[in-house]
């Protein structure tokens, strides 16, 4: 294995620790801004609220909901609700999504970097 072979593997990795460590990060501050508002904790939010509080868009969210990946709750015709405790989940789960994404982002960043360097 060559010197530039080790060093886009240590960059690589590096690349990949740092992106996980702010999801990882980002995570953990919204599930600990939730946590503060659990004493008066509703049981569901908005789009809006929810988009706030977790940091995701809410014609994203609205994207879930219609893949059916998150369920969402309409009491009249105009508002859209989602359970807070399964939206927690969701981004439980979507965050490991995201890592696998960002190992398929980083590969191909470093692929990128190899033909160029070509």
């Amino acid at each position: 294995m060559g010197v530039e072979s080790q060093l886009d593997d240590r960059l690589y990795d590096a690349i990949v620790r740092i992106v996980r460590q702010a999801i990882e990060a980002g995570v953990r501050e919204a599930l600990d801004d939730l946590r503060l508002q659990q004493t008066a904790r509703p049981r569901f939010v908005t789009l809006a609220q929810a988009a706030r509080i977790y940091g995701i868009a809410p014609r994203t969210l609205r994207q879930y909901i219609r893949s059916g990946r998150l369920r969402g709750y309409s009491p009249g015709r105009t508002k859209l609700l989602i359970e807070v405790e399964e939206l927690e989940a969701f981004v439980r789960t979507a965050a490991v999504d995201r890592e696998r994404d960002i190992d398929a982002i980083a590969e191909q960043a470093i692929a990128e970097m190899e033909v160029t360097k070509q």
